[in-house]
């Protein structure tokens, strides 16, 4: 009786040893897409180190990395996305070549941040100028552009069936500016965050509301003539991405 309860107590301890061997070696694919944002452009429009950077190296240094696939371009528009899917484009990955689709369907955790080509351009926006003084037809461009949104994220999902899917939100760039009517360009962004809140619930994603979290502080945009954020901001983000990712 005695040898028989040692071999389960011993079988117990070995199932156990070999289960947590096995979840503390899952290594993860980490796939960024998007714009400027995602591709970590400062405020002095260089490629520096963004969230997208700040997540890769958290999972590289805690031994969970696998792969880090990065479809990001600094001036990428929705539609450029969607062609991109349709077209399933390729990058060089470690000295290899992967196509968009692949890498979706390889990835366990996928950030999105896209739209600030097209809003800041529509708005003709950086932190010091606001030169869109026509908004009435503000609210309809940001309706067909979230809709464009929209088709990127049915593509993506067609391919993606894990949960870790993250939108990143747009951030108002204006800090502290008198010449601007802060309220309407508040009231514009806000609109953009509750539209992408809607297309987080009908896809049942992850989001984060970039815009509440930098909350036009000054100390994140150190330049006043550009609409990018530091590194400080974008450790915000990677922060959130974080808690929303229970890493």
């Amino acid at each position: 009786m005695k040898k028989k309860l040692l071999f389960i107590f011993i079988s117990c301890i070995i199932i156990t040893l070999v289960i947590y061997a096995t979840i503390n070696t899952t290594k993860i694919n980490y796939l960024s897409l998007g714009d400027g944002i995602a591709l970590g452009i400062n405020p002095y429009d260089q490629k520096d180190y963004g969230y997208s950077d700040y997540l890769k190296d958290y999972l590289k240094s805690s031994k969970k990395l696998k792969n880090y696939y990065n479809f990001s371009k600094e001036d990428l528009r929705i539609i450029d996305l969607i062609d991109m899917l349709e077209d399933n484009s390729t990058i060089k990955n470690n000295k290899k070549s992967i196509s968009i689709n692949e890498a979706i369907n390889n990835a366990d955790i996928i950030t999105i941040a896209l739209g600030s080509t097209d809003i800041y351009n529509k708005l003709k926006l950086n932190n010091i100028k606001y030169l869109y003084t026509e908004t009435s037809d503000i609210f309809e461009f940001i309706d067909k552009t979230i809709k464009e949104y929209e088709i990127c994220i049915k593509n993506i999902k067609k391919i993606y069936h894990k949960d870790n899917l993250i939108l990143i939100g747009l951030y108002n760039p204006i800090v502290n500016n008198e010449y601007i009517n802060n309220k309407k360009i508040e009231e514009i962004f806000n609109y953009i965050d509750q539209k992408l809140q809607q297309v987080t619930d009908k896809y049942n994603l992850k989001y984060i509301n970039t815009n509440k979290l930098i909350n036009r502080n000054s100390i994140y945009f150190p330049n006043p003539n550009s609409i990018h954020i530091n590194k400080k901001g974008y450790n915000l983000i990677y922060k959130e991405i974080l808690k929303k990712l229970e890493l």
